[in-house]
């Protein structure tokens, strides 16, 4: 069974989580992120596994916080390959998506993208296709 990917943006600058997996009674370990922007579309596998409710909770407090919020909100993954800010200028929320897949030194890529998105119903059924996602992954492990 493959589980779909969950977007946020537009159709034009996007973040799409997607390819969930991991190991029967392990949980989610890793999962895809895509960023596309103006002359962009970069992807990396990220490192998930103690991260999930980090990941979800990073969302549900801007929808939680739709109207607005001081400063800047944060996530970044435990290998710090996935790392998101947000701030929000009282009409829209301003997320910044920087993927770094380079765990070791030496050369390699980072991305950073900045992503624009209509806090309410957008945010909304984004959180809630993201929960969906990230169960539909861990159901797919047992």
């Amino acid at each position: 069974m493959t589980v779909d990917p969950v977007r946020l943006g537009t159709a034009s600058e996007f973040l799409e989580l997607s390819a969930p997996s991991g190991r029967a009674g392990q949980g989610l370990e890793s999962l895809t992120a895509r960023v596309v922007g103006v002359d962009l579309d970069a992807r990396a596998g990220i490192y998930i596994q103690f991260d999930v409710a980090q990941l979800t909770g990073f969302f549900v407090a801007m929808e939680q916080n739709w109207r607005g919020w001081e400063g800047e909100r944060r996530f970044e993954s435990v290998e710090s390959d996935l790392i998101m800010s947000a701030r929000h200028d009282g009409r829209h929320i301003e997320l910044v998506v920087s993927l770094n897949p380079n765990h070791y030194p030496g050369p390699g890529w980072k991305c950073d993208v900045p992503i624009l998105i209509e806090p309410g119903e957008q945010l909304t059924h984004f959180v809630r296709d993201l929960r969906d996602f990230l169960a539909a992954g861990v159901d797919r492990l047992t």
